[in-house]
């Protein structure tokens, strides 16, 4: 396995992710970076979006439950550049 070598690698020390250590294994070599590469990992959940649409009929576009779910009937939100009052949830 080779790594590329560039010259922006070279001259930034935030762009070495791995090295060869003495023994041939490739390691980290900073606990800096080994740090903000663990705090950059992770998944990124989302949440299940709802359909909303308009009481007459048709649709104004999709949100997300959580925030449908902290809404109270009368609340007023922003969708699709329109201010919308929520009524309530139906299946």
């Amino acid at each position: 396995m080779g790594l590329c070598k560039t010259a922006a690698r070279s001259r930034l020390p935030g762009l070495h992710r791995v090295a060869l250590d003495d023994h041939g294994i490739y390691r980290v070599p900073s606990q800096m970076i080994a740090r903000r590469h663990r705090m950059s990992v992770g998944t990124i959940t989302a949440d299940a979006m709802m359909h909303v649409s308009w009481l007459a009929g048709g649709r104004i576009g999709s949100i997300e439950e959580s925030f449908i779910a902290r809404l109270k009937p009368g609340d007023a939100f922003t969708s699709a550049a329109a201010c919308c009052n929520w009524r309530g949830c139906r299946t």
